[in-house]
């Protein structure tokens, strides 16, 4: 099964760390003896009976985590007596010992489930645990639950199911190891995972239906063939939300995340800061699901196989009569065939994107193998367009002048390839640190101030709203207006200063301030995006400060007029500010 056994229930660990950095080394976050002169550290662990999780961190001056490896020891027997089928009262299991479930288990409505941490779960060929009632399986950072099957049996197991769980199920630093096809399943349920991870398995993950599904901060293997995520439909007053997730790669025709059913002003899915490392498909294939998909990186999407289609990261399609509606900023696309797919019926609206090496082109409009509906549109703001074989492909020309297909280009770094409405676009080279490793700017960037309501272009700005317009300091003014922007931002709320947070304002409205007060003046703003998710108060954004003086006079050399003709005199305009 890939871990060690030890009869023993002290261990004795050893091993090397990065010499010239490392000044202590913890296993599971207690202190192991580091002897300098050899690099070397040793430690003594106690195991729990059951498979233990050890993790060694080498650390720096600072605390921070320099290097770090883990293995997997068993210790003790493996577990021979089965639980029953079906609870029937609230249980908790604790790691004492490894418990075994050789058949189906029920967890019925009213009845809750809790598995303490460090505690191992053994599931025979049959065994699958089938929540109806509720299930707190939540460890920690050093005692991680472990969901495996029975140690010496081979095969898969048939995974957790949730089924009309309406509680709050919460799986916490949960490992699962060779899990049968869909090692989720959700059907009108409320999840969270929160760093969970799976072992041993190349086949798909997670399915749902009609679910409330929220996953942080989990890392999800390469597959064979299988698709990570798949589902249809989001729970009423629920959530579709996928937040600093890492994703291995798939093959063939086949997908990351496959999902559909969310459409505005309804829940809609969110995701924000993940990884995807690539597939032989598209990365997220949306059909008659809208999305708000912020800050990830997007890369190695290339197409292996022999349909018809073509490869994206992001691809939109239909569902039935619903079409899908993308709000994209922030994120990183690069090494993909394409970056994006808008397609039947498909708009996006993308905001401060980095879009670098697309092999065939950044933004497709069409599959030109397939006959389908054309999109609806597109308004690119803020965005850096290098290195793509095309920045825009397969948009035909006549859908533009019949006004069948809209594009909006805004304050971008872009070839101008076809005939659309905006201004304030460069076609330069953006000067990226270190393409394609590194697309942060460079200093003398022109993307640096260019982009939209004075951020930079690219993806590599702040979230949530932006603020412009600030007067200068001091100032007599009483009076300012503000303009409030940011990528994805759709209302705002502000205060100014420590006073009470007003309403909500579309962002098409600016802020008014009048009768400001002598003194210091700072304006907070908190922004809501379009998937109706605040920022949070405490990381409003915070204006440039200025200083309210009313008695405040200076003297400026306003505009200089030098040699405008030979028998003119130069001009100075002076202005009493």
């Amino acid at each position: 099964d890939g871990f060690f056994v030890s009869h023993s229930p002290e261990l004795e660990l050893s091993g090397q760390a990065p010499a010239t950095a490392t000044v202590a080394v913890e296993v599971n976050g207690q202190a192991a003896d580091w002897i300098v002169p050899e690099a070397r550290w040793r430690a003594r662990v106690a195991l729990r009976r059951g498979l233990n999780r050890l993790l060694v961190h080498a650390l720096d001056t600072s605390g921070n985590v320099i290097a770090r490896q883990h293995t997997e020891v068993w210790h003790g027997d493996a577990p021979s007596r089965p639980l029953g089928q079906r609870l029937t009262r609230t249980t908790r299991w604790t790691a004492a010992r490894p418990l075994l479930v050789a058949k189906s288990l029920v967890v019925p409505a009213g009845v809750t489930l809790t598995v303490d941490p460090g505690a191992t779960i053994c599931f025979g060929p049959k065994g699958r645990l089938l929540v109806e009632g509720r299930l707190l399986a939540e460890g920690d950072a050093q005692q991680r639950i472990q969901f495996l099957r029975t140690p010496g049996t081979a095969g898969a197991w048939g995974g957790v199911g949730f089924s009309g769980s309406a509680g709050d199920n919460r799986l916490a630093h949960v490992d699962f190891h060779h899990t049968g096809s869909y090692a989720l399943a959700v059907t009108n349920s409320v999840v969270t995972l929160d760093h969970v991870q799976w072992h041993g398995t190349r086949t798909n993950l997670i399915w749902f239906q009609d679910a409330s599904l929220t996953v942080r901060d989990c890392v999800f293997p390469g597959l064979s063939h299988s698709e990570h995520v798949r589902g249809i439909g989001i729970r009423d007053g629920g959530e579709l939300v996928f937040a600093r997730n890492r994703f291995g790669t798939t093959s063939g025709y086949n997908d990351i995340m496959d999902v559909s059913g969310g459409k505005r002003p309804e829940p809609i899915l969110q995701l924000y800061g993940n990884e995807f490392l690539g597939g032989g498909d598209d990365g997220l294939d949306l059909d008659g699901m809208d999305a708000h998909i912020d800050g990830n990186t997007f890369r190695g999407f290339h197409k292996r196989n022999t349909t018809s289609s073509i490869s994206a990261a992001v691809a939109t399609g239909r569902h039935g009569e619903q079409a899908s509606d993308l709000t994209v900023v922030r994120n990183v696309f690069h090494d993909n065939d394409h970056h994006i797919l808008l397609k039947q019926g498909g708009r996006l609206e993308a905001a401060n994107n980095t879009f670098y090496g697309g092999t065939l082109g950044a933004i497709a409009f069409d599959e030109p193998l397939r006959e389908l509906e054309m999109p609806r549109g597109a308004r690119l703001t803020g965005n850096i367009f290098s290195g793509n074989k095309a920045d825009l492909i397969h948009l035909k020309p006549l859908w533009l002048e019949q006004n069948w297909v809209w594009l909006h280009v805004f304050d971008s770094i872009i070839r101008k390839t076809h005939d659309w409405l905006g201004e304030r676009n460069l076609d330069t080279d953006p000067i990226f640190t270190n393409a394609p490793r590194d697309v942060r700017l460079q200093p003398g960037s022109p993307a640096i101030d260019t982009g939209p309501n004075g951020l930079d272009m690219g993806a590599h700005v702040p979230g949530g709203a932006s603020i412009s317009g600030e007067p200068r300091t001091p100032t007599r003014e009483t009076g300012a207006v503000l303009t409030v922007g940011g990528p994805g931002i759709t209302h705002y709320r502000y205060r100014v200063n420590d006073g009470p947070l007003g309403g909500e304002h579309p962002v098409a409205d600016p802020i008014p301030l009048a009768e400001l007060t002598p003194g210091e003046i700072v304006v907070s703003v908190i922004g809501k995006n379009s998937a109706g998710a605040w920022q949070p108060l405490g990381q409003a954004t915070r204006s440039r400060p200025w200083t309210v003086a009313p008695n405040y006079s200076r003297l400026l050399i306003n505009e200089v007029l030098a040699w405008s003709s030979a028998d003119a005199l130069d001009a100075v305009e002076l202005l009493n500010d």
